[in-house]
């Protein structure tokens, strides 16, 4: 009886020691990411890019999928105009993390920064489908699509449909009525939509007024 419960306790021991030895590996690995992450922001708010990545990489290999550390290498990577892996990099944290916005924006700002605006609106559109009231964010979107405005139709069907929300929620109409104004004196289409869904604003728009100058 006796040799059973001593048994039984070399058992329990044996197990919390492992436990323990698992936890306290835990807390260093954690330590020493939190220290690495802080060396690494450093060596980029002193734009030393090249360390900082090289920080983030050993970040990476303690914790692979560290999202404070594959956000700031792909930023870091964007900020040194190394596009290419700056869009695999947030491509992995997108993956791993696909409710992270501030991810998205970033894609969205390196494929701006390549112009290449078609990628710019298929990743605005995927962040509003996941979270349609972040209305400070679309004004931003609106804003570049005026900024590239063309003929082209799915800028401005994107343009419209931006605008009719932020109209439609009472929310930064200035940006909104720029938008719209942009569209109905460009193309008759939108001005006839703008009349159908937004009568008060189409009146706006074409109600001659006097010259001020």
């Amino acid at each position: 009886m006796i040799y059973k419960r001593h048994k039984i306790f070399m058992y329990i021991l044996i197990i919390y020691s492992l436990f323990f030895v698992s936890c306290n590996t835990l807390n260093t690995t954690s330590y020493k990411i939190d220290e690495l992450l802080y060396e690494a922001n450093i060596m980029a708010q002193n734009k030393d890019y090249e360390k900082a990545i090289t920080t983030y990489n050993q970040i990476l290999e303690l914790d692979e999928f560290n999202q404070k550390a594959l956000y700031n290498k792909s930023f870091i990577l964007f900020k040194s105009k190394n596009t290419l892996e700056a869009i695999s990099s947030v491509n992995l944290l997108i993956e791993h993390y696909p409710n992270n916005i501030k991810a998205y924006k970033l894609k969205a700002d390196i494929y701006l920064y390549n112009n290449d605006i078609e990628n710019v609106i298929k990743t605005y559109n995927y962040i509003f489908e996941i979270y349609p009231n972040l209305y400070d964010l679309r004004s931003e979107f609106i804003e570049i699509l005026i900024d590239n405005y063309n003929n082209d139709s799915i800028i401005q069907s994107n343009l419209y449909d931006n605008a009719i929300i932020l109209v439609n929620n009472n929310i930064n109409n200035d940006i909104a009525t720029k938008a719209l104004y942009l569209l109905n004196k460009d193309n008759r289409e939108y001005s006839l939509l703008l009349y159908l869904n937004n009568k008060k604003a189409w009146e706006e728009f074409n109600t001659p007024s006097l010259d001020s100058e």
